[in-house]
């Protein structure tokens, strides 16, 4: 038999491999569910200068979400307020922002940061834990810890205080970073969709 025929069938032999084992597991990571609504008449070519703002109480979560969003925004080819100037003239102001509280509250953060777009984002579930994987094929029992989460976000137009799009998003993973980034792409497809 030639070498060439020998690697051949190892190649084939190495992915009938990986597709056995890969069907055998238990996958933790599930695809993200999104909703959306954009009002038609929009154009999101229009918005020049967005910004970030986590509409919730601060916590650590509520401000991943924020950071990873700008950053995936920024790597969509969005122009983004800087995040650490937005917090600080918040801070300078005593300025606070809830989900729920009226859009003129958020048009007036935005006029002060010269926004022309407010993404508002809110954790709206999460738990994490640990989940059993059972074994099978040639993997044994383990334990993966897992994070399920959602996030709800709205755009505001700061010139006409009007929602402008909406969305939700959920999803499970192995931590947040993952399920933010994963929730905040699909989200963004969602804003840039004609």
């Amino acid at each position: 038999m030639t070498t060439a025929k020998v690697k051949f069938r190892l190649l084939i032999l190495g992915v009938l491999l990986v597709g056995i084992i890969g069907a055998c597991g238990v996958a933790i990571v599930r695809p993200v569910t999104i909703n959306t609504h954009k009002r038609p008449t929009f154009n999101m070519a229009k918005v020049n200068r967005l910004a970030v703002l986590e509409a919730s109480s601060q916590s650590a979560s509520s401000t991943s979400a924020a950071d990873i969003m700008s950053l995936r925004l920024l790597d969509h080819g969005f122009n983004v307020i800087e995040r650490a100037r937005i917090k600080s003239l918040l801070n300078e102001f005593n300025l606070k922002l809830s989900y729920d509280e009226d859009v003129k509250g958020a048009v007036k953060i935005g006029d002060l940061l010269e926004a022309q777009s407010l993404l508002l984002i809110s954790i709206s579930d999460t738990t994490s834990g640990q989940q059993m994987i059972p074994g099978g094929c040639m993997s044994q029992a383990r334990i993966e810890s897992v994070m399920s989460m959602g996030i709800t976000a709205r755009l505001v137009d700061v010139n006409t205080s009007e929602v402008i799009w909406v969305g939700a998003a959920s999803t499970q993973d192995r931590g947040l970073q993952e399920c933010l980034t994963r929730m905040s792409d699909e989200l963004i497809k969602s804003i840039s969709e004609k």
